[in-house]
């Protein structure tokens, strides 16, 4: 009689067992697909950008449509193409990425896995001594780096 009980008992914890496997497998496929939705409404243009986004910023963007901006579903503003800005402030802020590199050797290179690494440097590195054309680089990467992780569906 008390094998049969505790063989009984031990049936339910197996039912149980595989149930609560069988629910927690489920919760976690819905809470990817929910995140994975999440993530794609931080890159997704839904309105447009305020005008003044770039203000002071005109010789950095004016007539370059990677510069585009719109504002996501979070009230964010974001470039409508992340990587045409990346590409496109790569070029324009070289001088301001490689002195952050000479004073940070341990920043790797510039690219679009890097982006949050550089974001917590620029505001360690040192800018005192630099000449006004990097000062200003400087300013307008960190304002590219803020738009850019509004929109990063990876982020």
């Amino acid at each position: 009689m008390r094998n049969r009980a505790i063989k009984i008992f031990a049936g339910v914890l197996v039912i149980a067992g595989v149930a609560a496997l069988g629910f927690m497998g489920y919760s976690l496929a819905n809470i990817m697909i929910v995140e994975a939705m999440g993530n794609q409404a931080r890159s997704e243009v839904v309105g447009e950008a305020p005008t003044d986004a770039f203000a002071g910023f005109d010789s950095f963007v004016a007539g370059d449509d990677a510069y585009d901006l719109g504002v996501n579903t979070y009230g964010k503003t974001i470039f409508v193409d992340n990587t045409a800005a990346f590409k496109a402030t790569k070029e324009k802020c070289a001088m301001a990425i490689q002195e952050m590199r000479s004073q940070a050797p341990e920043l790797r290179r510039f690219k679009q896995g890097s982006v949050y690494i550089y974001a917590n440097y620029i505001f360690q590195i040192n800018w005192d001594d630099v000449n006004k054309e990097v000062f200003l680089q400087r300013q307008f990467l960190s304002k590219f780096l803020n738009y850019y992780e509004n929109g990063d569906p990876h982020q």
